[in-house]
């Protein structure tokens, strides 16, 4: 059985022990219902109903009605519903809702919801959703969200999502999402998504994605991925990516990639990648790839050397060549600007180098 309250005395009225369910069909937002004790039942919302719970109560709103819940309050929401919950609270909403959430609440949003959680809160929202989470928060969010975490947050997301993350946060996403990343951050960015990190975070790059890094950030760039680094980063690029390395930076090339580097930094490429070098930059060249690169890489760049070797002594009318001992030798590079006809076909999609 339930029981309809449509004034705040027949609500006072309801002893705290009763079995019914209680449904409460008034309130606005001048004049809301109150709810001041936790009853056996959650208390549901009717109507357009605002209501404020108390004193670890639990409610259920449905069909656009407002809520407040403060004092470790349960709050369900549906129905372009409106949320405020405090102290530790419980929210789930759907539907275009309005979520407020504070001191390590859990939120679910559902449906174009917007929410905001501070203080450790957990947070899943989905469908064009936007969030606010700081201080610790763990947030998953798909389809076209946008979120801002601070304070060691851990976030996924996916969809077109844009993220600002702050002080050690972990972060992955995809399909071209926009990520800004400071302090010790942890990023994988996957599907043309284009990353910002700052202060010595770790990035990978997958699917043709753009990073630029500085502060001393580590970035691993695959799949024609493009990285522009400052301020003495470390780069590994692989699957013909493209580079430009800046300030005292170190770049390791594979798997036909290419690297631009300036002021001072150190480059060695491999897998018949390219460095063009400038303003004091180094470059090397390795003959035998590390061993993480496969088999048959090491095949084709032995077969490689052994063409180049060959073609040395042709063009030296039979001169007998003499190898390096070192695995590791230094090659010269142009220390002239290279025009853009002169830049090979990367396969980069059209994506603008230019400085």
């Amino acid at each position: 059985m339930s029981i309809t309250v449509k004034s705040q005395a027949e609500l006072d009225k309801i002893p705290r022990d009763t079995n019914e369910d209680i449904l409460i069909n008034f309130g606005t937002k001048e004049n809301p219902a109150i709810i001041h004790s936790k009853y056996q039942n959650p208390v549901e919302i009717l109507g357009n109903s605002y209501v404020i719970a108390h004193n670890d109560s639990s409610v259920i709103a449905r069909d656009r009605s407002l809520v407040e819940a403060y004092d470790k309050s349960s709050v369900e929401a549906h129905d372009n519903s409106f949320v405020e919950a405090y102290d530790k609270s419980s929210v789930f909403a759907t539907k275009n809702c309005f979520v407020k959430a504070m001191d390590n609440s859990t939120v679910e949003a559902i449906n174009d919801s917007f929410v905001y959680s501070y203080g450790n809160s957990h947070i899943i929202a989905r469908e064009n959703s936007s969030v606010k989470a700081m201080e610790n928060s763990s947030v998953q969010t798909h389809d076209k969200s946008s979120i801002r975490a601070f304070d060691k947050c851990s976030i996924e997301l996916h969809d077109k999502s844009s993220v600002t993350a702050y002080n050690e946060s972990s972060v992955i996403a995809r399909e071209n999402s926009q990520v800004e990343a400071h302090e010790n951050t942890s990023i994988k960015v996957y599907d043309e998504t284009h990353a910002e990190a700052y202060d010595n975070c770790s990035v990978e790059a997958h699917n043709k994605s753009s990073v630029n890094a500085y502060d001393k950030s580590s970035v691993k760039t695959y799949d024609k991925s493009f990285v522009e680094t400052n301020d003495n980063c470390t780069i590994s690029a692989y699957d013909n990516s493209f580079v430009k390395a800046h300030d005292n930076s170190f770049v390791e090339a594979y798997d036909q990639s290419y690297v631009l580097a300036y002021d001072n930094c150190s480059a060695v490429e491999s897998d018949k990648s390219r460095v063009i070098s400038y303003n004091n930059s180094t470059v090397k060249r390795m003959n035998n790839p590390p061993k993480q690169i496969e088999q048959d890489n090491q095949n084709d760049l032995t077969q490689c050397n052994s063409n180049h070797v060959q073609n040395i002594s042709n063009s030296s009318n039979n001169t007998q060549v003499q190898s390096q001992p070192a695995e590791i030798q230094a090659v010269s590079t142009p220390q002239q600007p290279v025009l853009p006809s002169q830049l090979p076909d990367m396969g980069m999609g059209g994506m603008n180098f230019s400085m």
